[in-house]
């Protein structure tokens, strides 16, 4: 079974150690990588959150200043609509019983002043007429101003039943765009609650991964420093084991030196092997 290039069954005491550290490193380095792309994935949904609930936010600005603007006029229309009405009340009241109108009126005026003129009355009957005369003209002077007031009246409820009307189609929009503006603000809070929701799962994420980070930082940090110990035993090992060979070698060359000498010392014939060793003594 491999890990990180070693032989897990063959692992050298001293090499143990090493090992662990790699298992944790490689580990801590998943961890970091997974926390920070969720990390970057949440940045990027709350940045699209973010985009929508500015939007949203500027709809609903937009439709409370139409909504105040919408009252603002109404408000001035109903307004007009009191004054109005304060206006009709100015007006005498209309008389119960109805008048004849100005122009019968001055008929009888006119025929009753041509009698007088025409005809030859008697002293009585002279004043009688007169008398009746005058009284139609009071009457005449009353009827042109209740007619008058009539055709005013007339005007001005004509004028509060169209005020009222418009009045009355602006609180209808107004109701709706209030209405429009609830549904708009319910959204503006819904996305509010998960972005907050969002911000909390990104800050959790964040940490996550400075966690690990840190983490894998350190153990990174000791693995060099453990990988670096090992790198320098085995480098004394080696100088440790090429002197020892050395001196092997020198020991094995300087017995191979004296038994060469002491057979030629004694005249007996030197082996292939003797002289192969006697190579390597004078190399």
């Amino acid at each position: 079974m491999q890990s990180n290039g070693i032989n897990e069954t063959k692992v050298k005491p001293e090499n143990q150690d090493l090992v662990t550290l790699q298992k944790d490193i490689h580990s801590l380095k998943s961890e970091k990588e997974k926390w920070f792309n969720k990390k970057e994935e949440l940045k990027k949904v709350v940045s699209e959150f973010i985009l929508k609930i500015r939007e949203v936010r500027e709809k609903k600005d937009k439709i409370n200043a139409e909504v105040k603007e919408l009252k603002k006029i109404r408000d001035e229309k109903n307004k007009e609509v009191h004054e109005k009405i304060s206006k009709l009340k100015e007006f005498s009241p209309a008389k119960t019983d109805k008048k004849q109108s100005p122009d019968l009126i001055k008929q009888r005026i006119d025929k009753l002043e041509e009698t007088i003129e025409t005809e030859v009355l008697g002293m009585n009957k002279e004043k009688q007429i007169m008398k009746e005369i005058g009284k139609l003209r009071q009457e005449y002077k009353e009827a042109k101003e209740e007619k008058s007031h009539l055709t005013d009246r007339k005007k001005i409820n004509n004028e509060i039943n169209t005020i009222k009307n418009e009045a009355q189609k602006l609180h209808k929009v107004v109701q709706e765009k209030a209405k429009e503006s609830k549904k708009v603000y319910d959204e503006y809070m819904e996305l509010s609650r998960k972005l907050k929701e969002l911000n909390k799962e990104q800050e959790e994420a964040f940490d996550n991964f400075l966690k690990f980070k840190n983490q894998y930082t350190e153990i990174a940090k000791e693995t060099k420093k453990t990988s670096k110990k090992i790198k320098e035993k085995r480098k004394q090992k080696t100088i440790k084991d090429n002197d020892f060979k050395k001196r092997k070698d020198k020991r094995i060359l300087e017995e191979n030196k004296k038994l060469v000498e002491e057979k030629l010392r004694k005249g007996q014939k030197l082996t292939t092997e003797d002289i192969i060793k006697l190579q390597g003594i004078n190399e």
